[in-house]
């Protein structure tokens, strides 16, 4: 009998010892999983590469890939009068080449809300992407803020606070075409003038309905077959109501094409009719 409550007693206290011990055992375990590799609740919702392993006495998750998104610097660039070109940057960290594309979210916020969803196909190892999109030029600049967001297969890098990377770019106001001027009006002409065989030569004019008191300067717009050619200056000296802008010879071709010019605005003078002359160079 005695054995018997003696051998009871020793089981008792070994079983207290374990009880006493196993959330010692357990929060040690915990720990060092969570020390050692990225916890589940660090993977971007919604990430589909998981792993599961039993190196440890529990499973442990982590993602299974470690790429990191986060936002490139950003340019800008006048592309027109009225449109502003801001050239993003999309950078992912750890991105091997044979994983296929990862596609990338970003939002772009504009004072404080947010204006757009942007998605982009980052390519399989590459760390950066730059991709220019446009924005019209307003009255007044304004800004633009391109925010990385969460997605699928891939980490957001984020600062110390914890605020996800971002970068600003300001869209330039757009070039306001030039109040009427007060000076005289201004049309043009052209003439044909003699010229090298198998050329049709002219000659471009600026005229001045009456004579400026000081000299007047602006440009004309030269378009030959549909392309742009530089603009070319003009100057009515004080006095004067007819000023050559310039004259060209254009080379006869199999077939036909047009010349236009035109004088462009300005707050030096007012235009009258016509303010542009367009010319056929006919086909050899």
């Amino acid at each position: 009998m005695f054995k018997i409550i003696f051998l009871t007693l020793i089981l008792l206290l070994v079983m207290a010892r374990i009880a006493c011990s196993l959330p010692l055992k357990l929060s040690t375990i915990k720990t060092a999983i969570n020390s050692a590799y990225t916890k589940l609740s660090e993977c971007v919702a919604g990430a589909t590469n998981i792993n599961k392993s039993l190196a440890f006495p529990m499973s442990r998750f982590r993602c299974w890939t470690n790429m990191q998104a986060s936002q490139g610097d950003a340019s800008y660039l006048n592309k027109t009068d009225t449109v502003g070109t801001i050239t993003w940057a999309s950078q992912l960290t750890n991105n091997p080449a044979g994983t296929g594309p990862v596609t990338v979210n970003f939002s772009l916020w504009r004072g404080g809300v947010k204006i757009q969803d942007i998605t982009v196909q980052h390519p399989e190892g590459v760390f950066k992407k730059t991709f220019p999109l446009d924005y019209a030029r307003e009255a007044a600049n304004y800004g633009l803020t391109l925010r990385s967001e969460p997605g699928e297969g891939y980490f957001l890098w984020t600062d110390p606070s914890g605020n996800p990377s971002q970068m600003s770019q300001t869209v330039l106001a757009k070039v306001a075409a030039p109040a009427p001027g007060a000076g005289p009006e201004l049309t043009i002409r052209a003439s044909e003038v003699s010229g090298i065989t198998g050329e049709r030569t002219l000659a471009f004019e600026v005229i001045a309905s009456s004579a400026p008191a000081a000299a007047v300067s602006g440009d004309v717009s030269h378009v030959v077959e549909g392309a742009a050619y530089p603009d070319e200056p003009f100057t009515l000296q004080a006095g004067q109501t007819i000023s050559e802008v310039f004259r060209m010879g254009y080379v006869r071709k199999t077939a036909a094409y047009t010349v236009t010019v035109a004088i462009k605005p300005s707050a030096a003078y007012t235009t009258g009719t016509p303010t542009s002359v367009t010319v056929t160079i006919p086909a050899v």
